[in-house]
Protein backbone atom coordinates (compact mmCIF):
# COMPACT_ATOMS: atom_id res chain seq x y z
CA UNK A 1 0.00 0.00 0.00
CA UNK A 2 1.05 3.67 -0.73
CA UNK A 3 0.19 6.59 1.00
CA UNK A 4 0.48 10.19 -0.33
CA UNK A 5 -1.72 12.18 2.56
CA UNK A 6 -5.39 10.93 2.49
CA UNK A 7 -4.57 8.77 -0.97
CA UNK A 8 -3.85 5.63 -0.90
CA UNK A 9 -2.73 2.85 -3.52
CA UNK A 10 -2.59 -0.55 -3.36
CA UNK A 11 -2.27 -3.97 -4.85
CA UNK A 12 -1.99 -7.54 -3.54
CA UNK A 13 -3.63 -11.30 -3.35
CA UNK A 14 -7.57 -11.48 -3.62
CA UNK A 15 -7.00 -12.33 -0.19
CA UNK A 16 -5.45 -9.93 1.20
CA UNK A 17 -7.82 -7.24 -0.23
CA UNK A 18 -10.98 -8.92 1.24
CA UNK A 19 -8.71 -8.75 4.97
CA UNK A 20 -7.05 -5.51 4.86
CA UNK A 21 -8.97 -3.51 2.03
CA UNK A 22 -12.46 -4.19 2.86
CA UNK A 23 -12.17 -3.45 6.72
CA UNK A 24 -10.39 0.19 5.93
CA UNK A 25 -13.19 0.67 3.52
CA UNK A 26 -15.91 -0.55 6.30
CA UNK A 27 -13.86 1.88 8.98
CA UNK A 28 -13.42 4.87 6.91
CA UNK A 29 -15.50 7.02 4.39
CA UNK A 30 -13.83 6.64 0.88
CA UNK A 31 -14.68 9.21 -1.68
CA UNK A 32 -13.69 7.41 -4.84
CA UNK A 33 -12.16 3.93 -5.92
CA UNK A 34 -10.95 2.99 -8.84
CA UNK A 35 -8.88 -0.03 -10.65
CA UNK A 36 -7.76 -0.62 -14.18
CA UNK A 37 -6.46 2.91 -15.71
CA UNK A 38 -7.07 5.80 -12.78
CA UNK A 39 -5.45 8.63 -11.89
CA UNK A 40 -3.29 8.90 -8.50
CA UNK A 41 -1.67 12.19 -6.74
CA UNK A 42 -1.31 13.29 -10.96
CA UNK A 43 0.39 9.99 -12.13
CA UNK A 44 -1.64 8.35 -15.22
CA UNK A 45 -2.33 4.43 -14.00
CA UNK A 46 -3.25 1.87 -16.53
CA UNK A 47 -3.10 -1.50 -15.59
CA UNK A 48 -2.95 -4.44 -18.42
CA UNK A 49 -2.46 -8.35 -17.76
CA UNK A 50 1.57 -7.81 -19.20
CA UNK A 51 2.36 -4.84 -17.02
CA UNK A 52 1.58 -1.46 -15.33
CA UNK A 53 1.92 1.81 -17.35
CA UNK A 54 2.62 5.09 -15.35
CA UNK A 55 2.96 8.38 -16.91
CA UNK A 56 3.09 12.14 -16.17
CA UNK A 57 2.03 13.08 -19.44
CA UNK A 58 -0.73 15.71 -18.51
CA UNK A 59 1.66 16.96 -16.14
CA UNK A 60 4.41 17.52 -17.73
CA UNK A 61 2.80 19.27 -20.63
CA UNK A 62 1.76 22.13 -18.58
CA UNK A 63 4.80 23.12 -17.53
CA UNK A 64 5.66 26.49 -18.57
CA UNK A 65 8.77 27.77 -18.81
CA UNK A 66 9.35 31.12 -16.29
CA UNK A 67 8.88 34.20 -18.61
CA UNK A 68 11.57 36.47 -19.58
CA UNK A 69 12.12 39.12 -21.83
CA UNK A 70 14.99 39.21 -24.34
CA UNK A 71 16.47 42.01 -22.68
CA UNK A 72 16.58 40.59 -19.45
CA UNK A 73 18.47 37.08 -20.66
CA UNK A 74 21.62 39.57 -21.73
CA UNK A 75 21.85 40.17 -18.11
CA UNK A 76 23.09 36.41 -17.60
CA UNK A 77 24.96 37.62 -13.85
CA UNK A 78 22.50 39.79 -12.55
CA UNK A 79 20.70 38.91 -9.58
CA UNK A 80 17.16 37.70 -9.61
CA UNK A 81 14.68 40.01 -8.45
CA UNK A 82 12.18 38.40 -5.33
CA UNK A 83 9.16 37.82 -7.91
CA UNK A 84 11.99 35.88 -9.89
CA UNK A 85 13.06 33.84 -7.30
CA UNK A 86 9.75 32.94 -6.10
CA UNK A 87 9.15 31.63 -9.95
CA UNK A 88 12.31 30.18 -9.79
CA UNK A 89 11.22 28.01 -6.89
CA UNK A 90 8.06 26.84 -8.17
CA UNK A 91 9.85 25.68 -11.17
CA UNK A 92 12.40 23.90 -9.41
CA UNK A 93 9.71 22.32 -7.38
CA UNK A 94 7.48 21.17 -10.53
CA UNK A 95 10.74 19.67 -12.44
CA UNK A 96 11.89 17.48 -8.98
CA UNK A 97 8.10 16.56 -8.57
CA UNK A 98 8.29 15.05 -12.71
CA UNK A 99 12.47 14.02 -11.81
CA UNK A 100 11.33 11.70 -9.13
CA UNK A 101 8.13 10.09 -9.81
CA UNK A 102 8.51 8.98 -13.36
CA UNK A 103 11.17 11.22 -15.42
CA UNK A 104 14.98 9.38 -14.09
CA UNK A 105 16.25 10.48 -16.93
CA UNK A 106 15.20 14.81 -15.94
CA UNK A 107 16.86 13.71 -12.67
CA UNK A 108 20.49 15.96 -13.67
CA UNK A 109 18.57 19.08 -14.55
CA UNK A 110 15.95 18.94 -11.72
CA UNK A 111 19.42 18.50 -9.27
CA UNK A 112 21.30 21.49 -11.31
CA UNK A 113 18.17 23.77 -11.17
CA UNK A 114 17.11 22.93 -7.46
CA UNK A 115 20.81 24.41 -6.81
CA UNK A 116 20.72 27.86 -7.49
CA UNK A 117 22.28 28.96 -4.46
CA UNK A 118 21.60 31.84 -2.28
CA UNK A 119 21.74 34.27 -4.81
CA UNK A 120 20.29 33.04 -8.32
CA UNK A 121 21.09 35.10 -11.30
CA UNK A 122 19.34 35.24 -14.99
CA UNK A 123 21.66 32.50 -15.72
CA UNK A 124 19.82 29.77 -13.26
CA UNK A 125 16.12 30.80 -15.30
CA UNK A 126 17.48 30.08 -18.57
CA UNK A 127 19.06 26.73 -17.09
CA UNK A 128 15.54 25.55 -15.48
CA UNK A 129 13.66 26.78 -18.76
CA UNK A 130 15.92 24.66 -20.99
CA UNK A 131 15.03 21.79 -18.88
CA UNK A 132 11.58 22.68 -18.79
CA UNK A 133 11.77 22.43 -22.69
CA UNK A 134 13.67 19.35 -22.62
CA UNK A 135 10.87 17.26 -20.65
CA UNK A 136 8.11 18.52 -22.55
CA UNK A 137 10.16 17.57 -25.49
CA UNK A 138 10.80 13.82 -24.65
CA UNK A 139 6.97 12.87 -23.49
CA UNK A 140 7.89 9.48 -21.49
CA UNK A 141 6.88 7.29 -18.91
CA UNK A 142 7.73 3.81 -16.74
CA UNK A 143 6.59 0.62 -17.21
CA UNK A 144 6.21 -1.93 -14.44
CA UNK A 145 6.47 -5.43 -16.54
CA UNK A 146 5.49 -9.13 -15.08
CA UNK A 147 8.77 -10.39 -13.92
CA UNK A 148 7.63 -13.88 -13.73
CA UNK A 149 8.51 -15.98 -10.29
CA UNK A 150 9.47 -13.55 -7.26
CA UNK A 151 12.00 -16.15 -6.66
CA UNK A 152 13.86 -15.50 -9.68
CA UNK A 153 14.06 -11.75 -9.24
CA UNK A 154 17.18 -10.21 -8.98
CA UNK A 155 18.58 -6.57 -8.60
CA UNK A 156 20.43 -4.80 -11.45
CA UNK A 157 22.07 -1.15 -10.24
CA UNK A 158 23.56 1.13 -12.59
CA UNK A 159 25.80 4.03 -11.18
CA UNK A 160 28.16 6.80 -12.61
CA UNK A 161 29.64 10.01 -11.44
CA UNK A 162 31.32 12.98 -12.69
CA UNK A 163 34.30 14.53 -11.07
CA UNK A 164 34.21 17.79 -10.98
CA UNK A 165 30.97 18.51 -13.37
CA UNK A 166 29.24 21.34 -10.71
CA UNK A 167 30.11 25.08 -10.89
CA UNK A 168 31.55 24.54 -6.80
CA UNK A 169 33.79 21.96 -8.15
CA UNK A 170 32.29 19.65 -6.34
CA UNK A 171 31.60 16.01 -8.01
CA UNK A 172 27.75 14.36 -9.25
CA UNK A 173 26.67 11.13 -8.54
CA UNK A 174 23.89 9.29 -9.86
CA UNK A 175 22.35 5.72 -10.05
CA UNK A 176 19.34 3.99 -11.45
CA UNK A 177 18.48 0.78 -9.45
CA UNK A 178 15.72 -1.93 -11.49
CA UNK A 179 14.35 -5.06 -10.23
CA UNK A 180 14.80 -7.64 -13.04
CA UNK A 181 12.87 -11.09 -13.76
CA UNK A 182 11.97 -12.77 -16.97
CA UNK A 183 14.27 -10.55 -19.15
CA UNK A 184 12.58 -7.48 -18.19
CA UNK A 185 13.03 -4.78 -15.76
CA UNK A 186 11.29 -2.45 -13.46
CA UNK A 187 12.77 1.00 -12.11
CA UNK A 188 12.43 0.83 -8.56
CA UNK A 189 14.87 3.84 -7.11
CA UNK A 190 16.83 6.64 -9.04
CA UNK A 191 18.74 9.68 -7.46
CA UNK A 192 21.08 12.13 -8.85
CA UNK A 193 22.60 14.45 -6.38
CA UNK A 194 26.11 16.30 -5.59
CA UNK A 195 28.43 13.89 -3.94
CA UNK A 196 28.43 14.43 0.32
CA UNK A 197 32.26 15.33 -0.18
CA UNK A 198 34.70 16.39 -2.73
CA UNK A 199 36.94 13.31 -4.53
CA UNK A 200 40.10 14.09 -5.17
CA UNK A 201 39.90 12.20 -8.48
CA UNK A 202 37.53 10.69 -10.97
CA UNK A 203 38.25 7.22 -9.62
CA UNK A 204 37.54 8.22 -6.13
CA UNK A 205 34.11 9.99 -7.26
CA UNK A 206 33.02 6.24 -9.11
CA UNK A 207 34.18 4.46 -5.98
CA UNK A 208 32.13 6.74 -3.51
CA UNK A 209 28.74 6.27 -5.67
CA UNK A 210 29.73 2.52 -6.36
CA UNK A 211 29.83 2.00 -2.30
CA UNK A 212 26.69 3.97 -2.18
CA UNK A 213 24.80 2.11 -5.29
CA UNK A 214 25.80 -1.01 -3.52
CA UNK A 215 24.09 -0.24 -0.20
CA UNK A 216 21.07 1.15 -1.98
CA UNK A 217 20.87 -2.18 -3.83
CA UNK A 218 21.32 -4.32 -0.66
CA UNK A 219 18.60 -2.31 0.67
CA UNK A 220 16.07 -2.65 -2.60
CA UNK A 221 16.75 -6.53 -2.62
CA UNK A 222 16.18 -6.78 1.05
CA UNK A 223 12.85 -5.08 0.84
CA UNK A 224 11.57 -7.55 -2.40
CA UNK A 225 12.60 -10.58 -0.25
CA UNK A 226 10.64 -9.88 2.63
CA UNK A 227 7.51 -8.53 0.26
CA UNK A 228 7.87 -12.03 -1.35
CA UNK A 229 8.60 -13.61 1.60
CA UNK A 230 11.73 -15.53 -0.16
CA UNK A 231 14.27 -18.06 1.16
CA UNK A 232 17.49 -16.50 -0.23
CA UNK A 233 18.01 -12.77 -1.04
CA UNK A 234 17.84 -11.48 -4.62
CA UNK A 235 21.13 -11.57 -5.98
CA UNK A 236 22.55 -7.53 -6.51
CA UNK A 237 24.52 -6.11 -9.31
CA UNK A 238 26.35 -3.28 -9.66
CA UNK A 239 26.99 -1.98 -13.10
CA UNK A 240 29.71 0.91 -13.48
CA UNK A 241 32.01 1.88 -16.55
CA UNK A 242 34.65 2.86 -15.09
CA UNK A 243 37.36 0.20 -15.92
CA UNK A 244 39.44 2.03 -13.63
CA UNK A 245 38.15 0.92 -10.62
CA UNK A 246 37.67 -2.20 -12.03
CA UNK A 247 41.21 -2.54 -12.17
CA UNK A 248 42.10 -0.89 -8.76
CA UNK A 249 39.10 -3.61 -6.93
CA UNK A 250 41.11 -6.55 -8.08
CA UNK A 251 43.97 -5.50 -7.15
CA UNK A 252 46.51 -5.92 -3.73
CA UNK A 253 48.43 -2.69 -4.57
CA UNK A 254 47.92 -0.13 -1.61
CA UNK A 255 45.93 2.80 -2.51
CA UNK A 256 47.02 5.99 -1.62
CA UNK A 257 43.55 8.04 -1.35
CA UNK A 258 42.89 7.52 2.25
CA UNK A 259 39.70 8.13 1.93
CA UNK A 260 39.16 5.93 -0.97
CA UNK A 261 40.71 3.25 0.52
CA UNK A 262 37.93 3.08 3.08
CA UNK A 263 35.36 3.29 0.26
CA UNK A 264 37.08 0.73 -1.29
CA UNK A 265 37.46 -1.90 1.78
CA UNK A 266 34.20 -1.19 2.27
CA UNK A 267 33.21 -2.33 -0.93
CA UNK A 268 35.20 -4.88 -1.29
CA UNK A 269 33.54 -6.03 2.15
CA UNK A 270 30.18 -6.50 0.66
CA UNK A 271 31.29 -8.45 -2.23
CA UNK A 272 32.65 -10.97 0.54
CA UNK A 273 29.48 -10.90 2.43
CA UNK A 274 27.79 -11.36 -0.97
CA UNK A 275 25.67 -8.75 -0.61
CA UNK A 276 26.34 -7.47 -3.86
CA UNK A 277 28.39 -8.24 -7.05
CA UNK A 278 30.45 -5.26 -9.38
CA UNK A 279 30.30 -5.34 -13.01
CA UNK A 280 31.38 -3.49 -15.87
CA UNK A 281 29.60 -2.14 -18.30
CA UNK A 282 30.57 -0.12 -21.91
CA UNK A 283 29.98 3.00 -21.28
CA UNK A 284 27.22 2.91 -24.54
CA UNK A 285 25.43 0.93 -21.71
CA UNK A 286 25.23 2.97 -18.72
CA UNK A 287 21.80 3.71 -18.20
CA UNK A 288 23.34 6.17 -15.50
CA UNK A 289 25.11 8.63 -17.57
CA UNK A 290 22.36 11.02 -17.84
CA UNK A 291 21.40 11.55 -14.29
CA UNK A 292 25.45 12.81 -13.90
CA UNK A 293 26.19 14.44 -17.12
CA UNK A 294 25.33 17.84 -18.80
CA UNK A 295 23.81 16.55 -22.15
CA UNK A 296 24.30 13.16 -21.80
CA UNK A 297 22.14 10.96 -23.92
CA UNK A 298 19.19 9.60 -22.35
CA UNK A 299 17.95 7.34 -25.35
CA UNK A 300 19.15 4.12 -24.18
CA UNK A 301 17.42 5.00 -20.31
CA UNK A 302 14.08 6.04 -22.15
CA UNK A 303 14.03 3.24 -24.17
CA UNK A 304 14.72 0.39 -21.14
CA UNK A 305 12.16 2.35 -18.78
CA UNK A 306 9.26 2.70 -21.59
CA UNK A 307 9.72 -1.12 -22.88
CA UNK A 308 11.05 -3.20 -19.45
CA UNK A 309 13.53 -4.48 -21.72
CA UNK A 310 17.12 -3.98 -21.71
Amino acid sequence: MVLHVDDFEFCGTKAWEERVIKSICETFVISSYQQGTFKYVGLNVSQHDDAVYVDQSDYTNKLREIEISAERQKQKDSKLTPDEVSELRTASGQLLWAATQTRPDSSYDACIVANYGKEPTVRSIMIANKAIRKIRTHDSGLVFPNMGPPEKIEVIAYTDASHGALPSGASQGGCIIFAKGNGKLAPVQWQSRKLPRVPKSPLAAETMMIAETADAGFCVATMLKEIFALEQLPAVRVMTDSKSFIDHLDSSRVIQDTRMRVDMARIREIIQLKEAHVAWVPKEEQLADPLTKQGASAVKLLAVLNSGRQ
